[in-house]
């Protein structure tokens, strides 16, 4: 496994394959629980490279925010879905009310 997911983070590094790619690739290899919870950290790694990569898509942010959730880092992951927000909606207003986590 760990060969197979450092080349997986070659890959998401590289510029000529399209994201719509590695995050179907990166939605395989994350549907397997079991995978998931025995390779957590370089998949959590994996996330983080494709959230450098392409800082402004919101499937990436998803993706990177839910290995902040499963390590129990409830609280970063919605500063990071705030920060998003506040950066891409114009009018705040509805969402002036929503409570906190």
């Amino acid at each position: 496994n760990q060969g197979y997911l450092q080349i997986t983070k070659k890959i998401f590094q590289s510029k000529e394959i399209p994201l719509d790619l590695k995050l179907q690739h990166y939605r395989e290899i994350t549907a397997n629980r079991n995978f998931y919870r025995e390779n957590y950290f370089q998949i959590r790694d994996l996330a983080a490279t494709l959230r450098v990569e392409y800082p402004a898509d919101y499937e990436v942010l998803e993706h990177y925010a839910e290995t902040l959730i499963a390590w129990g880092d409830v609280e970063e992951a919605a500063t990071l879905f705030k920060s998003y927000l506040s950066d891409t909606i114009t009018d705040i207003k509805p969402y002036e009310n929503v409570p906190d986590l």
